[in-house]
């Protein structure tokens, strides 16, 4: 892959964070979290799941597990977006803290941050009962401000009514269902994803 790409959530905890690791190993990814909010850190998954994946420091790092905003307030580190710079180097997997909207000051929110660097994003959702709202309001924020999103990683147990919902509504496919590996050890999501055979809508994302 030549160009960078974006991992965006719908919420907190939606499993981004396993499907970058996910994506990184699978793929020889390098990654990169702009801005970590809590312990322990998301790149110590990372690292442990897919210890041969480079990793890039983090702009900000807050002990808090609040939303930037918030944590930076409390830990006196104002955040702007002229001191979040974008990668220069290329195949790099870049996970967002939690949603689209969340705050990373009192004026701007990560939306700011994705339409100064564009790169394209993948957008992780969840399969579960919830998902649509969530989902196809993320997705027309994304539409109507002209962000490349290359599809929806539906990730959680099968549920075929929402997702036949999903292709109906969202404006981007869905272009992979991940089970919901991190109930998991490491060592078996580590051999599920190994055996793993992505879908060719996303090997075509990361074999361009």
């Amino acid at each position: 892959m030549s160009k960078n790409i974006i991992i965006l959530g719908t919420d907190t905890d939606i499993g981004k964070t396993f499907i970058s690791a996910l994506l990184c190993r699978k793929f020889k990814l390098s990654y990169f979290k702009p801005i970590q909010c809590g312990q322990p850190k998301d790149r110590d998954y990372i690292e442990k799941f897919s210890p041969k994946t480079p990793i890039i420091n983090s702009h900000f790092e807050f002990t808090h597990p609040m939303s930037p905003d918030q944590a930076s307030k409390l830990e006196s580190k104002k955040i702007h977006l002229d001191q979040l710079p974008a990668p220069t180097e290329n195949s790099i997997l870049i996970e967002l803290a939690g949603g689209l909207m969340v705050p990373l000051n009192p004026r701007k929110t990560q939306l700011d941050l994705l339409k100064k660097w564009h790169p394209p994003c993948l957008l992780v959702t969840s399969s579960r009962l919830g998902t649509l709202n969530h989902t196809l309001m993320t997705a027309k924020i994304l539409q109507d401000n002209h962000i490349a999103c290359r599809g929806l990683i539906l990730n959680g147990p099968p549920h075929p009514e929402n997702t036949q919902s999903l292709k109906e509504h969202s404006p981007f496919p869905i272009i992979e269902h991940i089970p919901w590996l991190p109930e998991m050890n490491l060592e078996s999501a580590g051999k599920w994803c190994d055996d793993w055979k992505p879908s060719q809508a996303l090997k075509k994302i990361f074999n361009e």
